[in-house]
């Protein structure tokens, strides 16, 4: 037999798999902190973004003849964000 089919080879090959699980753990955890990140920003815009976003919103609403009132541009960032945005 050879010496990697006997204990030692299974051995290194289980070290060899968990140092791979551990890598790809750590690889992982940086993928999900970015984005963890990413959605962050989306969902929690800045004052001056929402400010922005609230002004664009408005824009679009005139330009199809909608009346842009306070209330509605409120209910529509509130659905786009998830929360109460003003």
């Amino acid at each position: 037999g050879h010496v990697a089919d006997g204990d030692l080879g299974r051995a290194w090959k289980d070290r060899e798999t968990a140092f791979e699980a551990q890598y790809f753990n750590k690889e992982d955890e940086k993928v999900l902190a970015q984005l963890a990140e990413k959605m962050r920003k989306q969902t929690a815009p800045t004052p001056a973004e929402l400010g922005e976003k609230r002004n664009r919103l408005v824009k679009i609403l005139q330009k199809h003849g909608v009346e842009a009132g306070a209330p509605l541009v409120d209910d529509i960032l509130a659905f786009k964000y998830g929360k109460d945005s003003h």
